[in-house]
């Protein structure tokens, strides 16, 4: 380390240190939220209608996907078994979406004033104690069912929690109390047993109905969505696109109210501490980054059927343009102001990644802002401009100021920026540091084989850090470096010899050993997920979901040229997301590099 290193390094700790310890405020810190704490929302409150009227033109065309990606990617799932694999699987989460009614559909979303949390309790179950972490090996270990609303299951026993019927309790208004006279009664706010913990059976359930994440694989909407909007583009089936706009009309009926600081447990906790704000939408801010971008998806993948769908129309009472008006301003643009409001915002690139997904949907918004914000915003921590905070925090060797792998997380949401930001007329691959960004997850491995456990990075017995073939293939065609496509080859390899694959790496063409690193699952790794551990800490300086998503859904039906390098795959046990959600396995079926893969792998 240099001294003028050492003494950068010096000022921040100095600066972060006094923030901590004698509470002086950080310059230019744009974490927390603008405005006065949301007081917490009382048990039995109702909130009175909000609408976001739209405040720009309406969308007049698809522009997340083009009708070239779309046919590209359904040539490719006739043609190939390794791109019909992907689909299989969206189709598999798809159908079970469709198969609900649309009124269990509009049913399953509720309102603001029902609140949500990651967690239960930490102290696990009533009757098993924290032996269900022991037993399950996740810090989310409740089984959550749509099917069974307000309800958790235990893993261990079977029960479920709470012994009363929420969904009366909500549907009176919050007034039938009736069977409120069992052991275990939560009205929202939890149930508080003899230890003098409070477990919020009610909230856990409703907050993972709304999210994806790799240790809690239930069935849920933001999972749900994306599998419906793609399962449309793959098909041309009517049926998935009509549920996916069944569920984003009602989305946009309750968005508008949602206030995670208010309406959450860790908001409720964390104000009663000591007053911090723990800010967000449906869920918390960072989480949130996926979830509003996973809505703007989604939308434009089956904005177009929603003119001709005529039981949508009488399921909510109004036609097609009142429909896409609720859409577009009630989700849409309610998102974007939540990522300026600071209530959708992550570690960097998150928030930067989801604005850009929403402009590109919206089409006729304040693009110039949009761009502005993320490429030259004159101040801030998080929301600094990209050209400057690729100066600023970025050391000369591309490390990021954060763990290794938090690191990560920056270089899969600024290559999510490299793909959409062309589709507004700019490119970044220029900028010399962003590509020194993919340099330093190689330069940092050691022995060839671990990166260093510095921070909240890896564990005891390490592993290496930004083992991700959507990354480092999208650097390969962008700079043309071989080195990235031998990084891919290379952990790809590894991960096919781990599952005792039989194959000799030197046979295979250039890129086809990512075909064998995981079957194209191609779910981001979420933020909070770590080889061999799984943390919780300060949630999510963690979402993971998200949680930072390393690639992006405009990328989902890209084409490529038979002679690129092989799929965009993932480590099948590390890549699974939420949301973050990130990008998806569709984003593999537009490319013309299947076939070279299926015979490396037979």
């Amino acid at each position: 380390m240099t001294a003028r290193s050492a003494r950068r390094m010096l000022a921040v700790g100095l600066a972060l240190g006094a923030n901590l310890v004698f509470g002086i405020p950080v310059p230019n810190d744009d974490w927390a939220p603008d405005g006065p704490p949301t007081p917490i929302l009382k048990v039995g409150e109702i909130l009175p209608p909000r609408t976001h009227a739209p405040q720009f033109p309406p969308k007049d065309a698809r522009t997340l996907f083009s009708d070239a990606e779309i046919r590209q990617a359904r040539e490719n799932v006739a043609k190939y078994p390794a791109a019909k694999a992907v689909a299989d699987k969206i189709l598999e989460e798809a159908n079970y979406w469709a198969g609900w009614t649309d009124e269990a559909l509009r049913t399953v979303v509720s309102s603001a004033e029902v609140p949500r949390s990651f967690e239960c309790c930490t102290e696990g179950c009533p009757v098993h104690g924290k032996k269900i972490f022991e037993a399950t090996g996740t810090i989310y270990p409740w089984i959550i069912d749509p099917k069974e609303p307000f309800k958790v299951k235990c893993p261990i026993g079977g029960e479920t929690y709470p012994s009363n019927d929420y969904g009366q309790f909500y549907r009176s208004g919050f007034k039938d109390r009736s069977d409120f006279n069992g052991p275990y009664v939560d009205d929202g706010r939890g149930w508080v047993g003899p230890n003098g913990q409070r477990y919020w059976f009610v909230a856990a359930w409703n907050h993972w109905l709304w999210v994806m994440h790799p240790v809690a694989p239930h069935p849920n909407l933001q999972g749900g969505l994306a599998a419906l909007g793609r399962a449309y583009l793959l098909t041309g089936e009517a049926r998935y696109a009509h549920k996916a706009a069944v569920l984003l009309c009602r989305i946009a009926e309750v968005y508008p109210n949602m206030d995670h600081e208010s309406q959450s447990r860790y908001g409720q906790l964390m104000a009663e501490k000591d007053g911090t704000r723990y800010a967000g939408k449906v869920i918390n801010a960072i989480w949130e980054t996926y979830l509003v971008a996973q809505f703007a998806e989604t939308y434009d993948a089956v904005w177009e059927t929603i003119p001709g769908d005529a039981a949508l129309h009488t399921l909510y009472g109004q036609p097609a343009p009142a429909l896409r008006a609720l859409i577009e301003g009630n989700l849409l643009e309610e998102g974007i102001d939540a990522v300026y409001q600071k209530r959708a915002r992550g570690n960097y690139g998150m928030h930067q990644r989801a604005l850009l997904v929403l402009a590109i949907v919206r089409q006729h918004a304040d693009n110039r802002r949009y761009l502005t914000t993320v490429l030259d915003q004159p101040g801030g921590t998080v929301y600094l401009g990209l050209r400057t905070a690729l100066n600023t925090f970025v050391w000369r060797d591309g490390q990021p100021f954060e763990s290794p792998g938090y690191n990560e997380l920056w270089v899969q949401n600024l290559t999510a920026l490299t793909v959409l930001l062309p589709k507004l007329g700019v490119d970044i691959s220029t900028l010399p540091r962003l590509r020194r960004l993919y340099d330093a997850p190689m330069a940092s491995i050691a022995v060839g084989r671990h990166t260093p456990a510095i921070g909240d990075t890896t564990g005891v017995y390490g592993g290496v850090v930004g083992e991700d073939a959507s990354v480092y293939e999208q650097a390969f065609r962008t700079y043309g470096d071989p080195r990235y496509d031998g990084r891919v080859q290379g952990f790809c390899v590894a991960a096919a010899r781990a599952r005792h694959l039989r194959a000799a790496p030197g046979r295979w063409p250039p890129g086809a050993a990512a075909a064998v690193a995981a079957p194209l699952g191609l779910r981001p790794r979420h933020p909070q997920q770590r080889r061999g551990r799984h943390r919780g800490g300060a949630l999510f300086r963690a979402a993971r979901e998200p949680c930072a998503l390393r690639s992006d859904a405009v990328r989902s039906l890209r084409s490529r040229s038979a002679d690129d390098a092989g799929p965009r795959l993932s480590r099948r046990d590390e890549r699974v997301c939420a949301g973050h959600l990130h990008l998806v396995a569709a984003h593999d079926l537009a490319q013309h590099r299947y076939g070279r893969c299926d015979a490396a792998t037979r």
